[in-house]
Protein backbone atom coordinates (compact mmCIF):
# COMPACT_ATOMS: atom_id res chain seq x y z
CA UNK A 1 0.00 0.00 0.00
CA UNK A 2 2.07 2.83 -0.94
CA UNK A 3 -0.42 5.86 -1.18
CA UNK A 4 -2.30 7.64 1.55
CA UNK A 5 -5.96 7.35 0.73
CA UNK A 6 -9.39 8.56 2.18
CA UNK A 7 -11.86 6.15 2.51
CA UNK A 8 -15.85 6.58 3.46
CA UNK A 9 -17.10 3.87 6.33
CA UNK A 10 -20.69 4.27 5.97
CA UNK A 11 -22.42 4.13 9.73
CA UNK A 12 -22.54 0.14 10.39
CA UNK A 13 -20.96 -1.48 7.41
CA UNK A 14 -17.29 -3.00 7.87
CA UNK A 15 -15.15 -1.84 4.92
CA UNK A 16 -12.16 -3.00 3.71
CA UNK A 17 -9.65 -0.39 4.01
CA UNK A 18 -6.20 -2.93 3.02
CA UNK A 19 -5.54 -5.67 1.14
CA UNK A 20 -2.80 -8.50 1.97
CA UNK A 21 -0.81 -6.07 4.29
CA UNK A 22 1.17 -6.53 7.62
CA UNK A 23 1.62 -2.89 8.11
CA UNK A 24 -1.56 0.08 8.03
CA UNK A 25 -1.35 3.28 9.40
CA UNK A 26 -5.20 4.46 10.48
CA UNK A 27 -6.40 8.23 11.26
CA UNK A 28 -10.11 9.13 11.88
CA UNK A 29 -10.92 12.10 9.82
CA UNK A 30 -14.18 13.04 10.59
CA UNK A 31 -15.59 13.51 14.09
CA UNK A 32 -18.71 12.55 15.44
CA UNK A 33 -18.53 8.62 15.20
CA UNK A 34 -16.55 5.91 16.82
CA UNK A 35 -14.90 3.75 14.55
CA UNK A 36 -13.37 -0.09 15.17
CA UNK A 37 -10.65 -1.93 13.35
CA UNK A 38 -10.15 -5.94 12.88
CA UNK A 39 -8.03 -7.77 11.10
CA UNK A 40 -8.77 -10.91 9.36
CA UNK A 41 -6.78 -13.77 7.09
CA UNK A 42 -6.19 -12.29 3.45
CA UNK A 43 -9.58 -13.26 1.54
CA UNK A 44 -11.58 -14.06 4.97
CA UNK A 45 -14.88 -12.59 4.66
CA UNK A 46 -15.40 -9.12 6.65
CA UNK A 47 -16.83 -9.35 9.85
CA UNK A 48 -20.07 -10.02 10.80
CA UNK A 49 -22.57 -8.52 14.19
CA UNK A 50 -25.69 -7.80 14.85
CA UNK A 51 -26.37 -3.78 13.80
CA UNK A 52 -24.70 -1.47 16.10
CA UNK A 53 -22.83 -4.49 17.36
CA UNK A 54 -19.14 -4.45 17.99
CA UNK A 55 -17.95 -7.74 17.13
CA UNK A 56 -15.65 -9.07 19.87
CA UNK A 57 -12.04 -8.80 18.11
CA UNK A 58 -12.68 -5.80 17.12
CA UNK A 59 -10.39 -2.70 18.77
CA UNK A 60 -11.41 1.11 18.77
CA UNK A 61 -9.59 3.30 16.56
CA UNK A 62 -7.81 6.51 18.66
CA UNK A 63 -9.78 9.84 18.38
CA UNK A 64 -9.66 12.07 15.32
CA UNK A 65 -6.22 13.64 15.05
CA UNK A 66 -4.16 10.44 16.53
CA UNK A 67 -2.86 7.36 14.29
CA UNK A 68 -2.95 3.88 14.76
CA UNK A 69 -0.38 1.42 13.60
CA UNK A 70 -1.53 -2.04 13.03
CA UNK A 71 1.27 -4.28 12.76
CA UNK A 72 0.50 -7.97 12.27
CA UNK A 73 1.96 -11.59 11.95
CA UNK A 74 0.62 -12.47 8.80
CA UNK A 75 -0.48 -10.33 6.04
CA UNK A 76 -3.84 -9.95 6.55
CA UNK A 77 -7.59 -7.76 5.34
CA UNK A 78 -8.29 -4.66 7.40
CA UNK A 79 -11.46 -3.83 7.60
CA UNK A 80 -13.34 -0.83 9.54
CA UNK A 81 -16.28 -0.02 11.35
CA UNK A 82 -18.29 3.33 12.77
CA UNK A 83 -20.83 3.79 14.78
CA UNK A 84 -22.89 7.27 15.62
CA UNK A 85 -21.23 9.06 18.74
CA UNK A 86 -22.72 12.23 18.38
CA UNK A 87 -26.45 13.14 19.27
CA UNK A 88 -26.58 15.55 16.23
CA UNK A 89 -25.83 13.16 13.56
CA UNK A 90 -28.69 10.11 12.90
CA UNK A 91 -26.54 8.65 10.83
CA UNK A 92 -24.06 9.37 7.82
CA UNK A 93 -20.57 8.16 6.78
CA UNK A 94 -17.58 8.63 8.69
CA UNK A 95 -13.62 8.64 6.69
CA UNK A 96 -10.58 7.35 7.61
CA UNK A 97 -7.28 8.19 6.33
CA UNK A 98 -5.32 4.66 5.35
CA UNK A 99 -1.28 4.71 4.66
CA UNK A 100 1.31 2.25 5.12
Amino acid sequence: MADVVVVDIPVDTWVKVATSTSLCNLAVKEGGYKYYHTERDTGGGAPTAPSGKVPEEALRLFNRGNQDLIVTNVDSDIYVCCFVDDSNISDGTGKVRVGA
